[in-house]
């Protein structure tokens, strides 16, 4: 992250693969939970619940999102995130 303080207060992602895949989101190395994603390719997965104290981001800090299941590819995955500076 190469902006001022932010908070991350929207994740949504859609895929276009057979089996729906179960995606994992880390701020600076801090879970912010797992989201599964429809079983219906094209159809957009919300996630707008973040822990309080955990969905900050500063300066320099990373943001990864991982495929966790094991079925599932990130071939065709679409993901937006959306930050509110403070």
């Amino acid at each position: 992250w190469k902006g001022p303080k932010a908070y991350c207060v929207y994740l949504s992602a859609t895929h276009k693969t057979a089996t729906a895949p179960t995606i994992a989101m880390k701020i600076n190395g801090i879970s912010q939970g797992n989201i599964v994603m429809s079983a219906t390719p094209g159809t957009w997965t919300n996630q707008t619940a973040f822990s309080n104290t955990t969905y900050d981001i500063n300066f320099d800090e990373d943001i990864e999102v991982n495929v966790v299941s094991a079925v599932a590819s990130s071939d065709y995955l679409s993901l937006v995130a959306m930050f509110v500076k403070e």
